[in-house]
């Protein structure tokens, strides 16, 4: 029976802790909000690339989602 215990074999490693996809929605709809130029919007993209792609992929109704938010935003920016 105590043969259970294997020495650091797999640490399990998953792409990241389960994620509150909602409050990261709502965190960085707020970022968008506050962003004034496209140069920010950009920078944003970049910054947060990886956790768009997971997010993507865990939940892609909220993907898109956010990218329309953005979109809007983008929009407004370049609209003045």
């Amino acid at each position: 029976l105590g043969e259970e215990t294997k020495p650091d074999s797999e640490p399990n490693p998953k792409p990241d802790p389960k994620v509150d996809w909602t409050l990261y929605i709502a965190k960085q709809q707020e970022a968008i909000t506050r962003m004034k130029t496209l140069t920010a919007l950009s920078s944003w993209t970049n910054n947060e690339a990886k956790n768009l792609e997971h997010l993507a992929a865990a939940d892609k109704p909220k993907w898109t989602a956010i990218f329309n938010f953005w979109s809007a935003r983008n929009e407004e920016i370049k609209n003045g």
